[in-house]
């Protein structure tokens, strides 16, 4: 599935795991676009108070600083 344009209704999942994912657009030249187009489909799907467990290799303050736009 394209994590850009998942097939999933709004609102549909308690919880999205993220395995490296992120991880991967923070190697790619197009990670200032990709990345908040993945964010935005991941809140799609989450329900209101859903969980977004992220398996990183980065530094939690590294992946906090993209998550928060602190960058």
């Amino acid at each position: 599935m394209d994590c850009f344009d998942l097939s999933f209704d709004d609102n549909t999942f308690d919880s999205v795991i993220d395995k490296s994912t992120l991880d991967t657009f923070l190697c790619s030249e197009e990670m200032f676009a990709n990345i908040p187009r993945y964010l935005e489909g991941v809140h799609r799907v989450l329900k209101p108070g859903g969980s977004f467990l992220i398996v990183s290799f980065n530094p939690p303050d590294a992946v906090r600083v993209i998550l928060t736009c602190e960058a």
